[in-house]
């Protein structure tokens, strides 16, 4: 299976005991403002869409700053408290030339020649959201991982469909990995503290896998990230932007400035 080296390689870090060296005060962040249009923003070095307008089914949200003291999301004013339940309960052929069929899973959602599906049960940990969506593949008969993302029209579906609803108190994770067994040094999963530049940025870059195999190119850390918070990432909203941010993979809850942060799972296939 194509996954299975990276969670073979998640449980021999977590045997060997990784440690990273996070400077949490100097946090995430993006330097793309936020718009109530849901455009695209470039940040330095990644490139980012400020997620205003909700998708189906969902609402904006405010907008707001997350300082440079740290990964502080936006004020959560519209944003909806939902842990546990799916964010989509109809199939649809979301985007052009969808192609996927599936119909099969009650819930699923088309989109780009994939299928995705919100199986969030309350909050957890990226290893077991993993574990969740390789339940999800026995008994459906499909091969689903955790969300991949290939393209800035991908990540604005993803968005709207599964993460602006619950902004500012759950993050998704996405199946983006440094793995253990390649990368048995955790410094070479992010910048020792905060990424300084452009190609410190992209020089850690260079040790994250996505889990379905894809060998694509997208790619939309938040500034400062990865600076080393774990092999794991989520996608989160920072200044009005949504981005990548490393975290612990058996963490299932996060820290941002005085609130607490859960995370929800999303599956995809094929």
């Amino acid at each position: 299976m194509r996954r299975s080296g990276w969670f073979i390689g998640m449980l021999f870090g977590v045997a060997c005991g990784d440690s990273f060296a996070v400077d949490e005060g100097a946090g995430d962040a993006t330097t793309a403002s936020s718009s109530d249009t849901g455009s695209a923003a470039t940040t330095a070095g990644s490139t980012s869409v400020a997620a205003g307008t909700g998708g189906a089914g969902s609402s904006s949200t405010a907008s707001g700053a997350g300082g440079a003291g740290g990964e502080v999301p936006e004020t959560s004013a519209t944003a909806n408290t939902a842990a546990g339940t799916g964010s989509s309960g109809t199939v649809s052929s979301s985007g052009s030339g969808s192609g996927a069929d599936c119909e099969s899973v009650t819930g699923a959602v088309a989109y780009g020649g994939h299928c995705y599906l919100d199986v969030t049960a309350g909050t957890t940990s990226a290893v077991a959201a993993e574990a969740n969506c390789g339940a999800l593949s026995a008994s459906a008969g499909v091969d689903a991982y955790l969300v991949t993302i290939a393209t800035l029209q991908e990540l604005d579906f993803v968005v709207n469909t599964f993460a602006i609803n619950y902004a500012n108190q759950q993050d998704l994770w996405i199946g983006y990995t440094c793995d253990a067994i390649a990368h048995p040094n955790p410094n070479e999963c992010g910048c020792a503290g905060p990424c300084p530049d452009l190609d410190a940025q992209t020089n850690a870059n260079g040790s994250w896998e996505w889990v379905d195999g894809s060998d694509n190119q997208f790619v939309n850390w938040g500034i400062a990230n990865p600076h080393g918070g774990g092999r794991c990432a989520a996608l989160t909203k920072l200044s009005g932007a949504w981005a990548w941010a490393d975290r612990d993979c058996l963490g299932a809850s996060f820290l941002a400035g005085n609130l607490t942060l859960t995370y929800r799972t999303v599956c995809e296939w094929p």
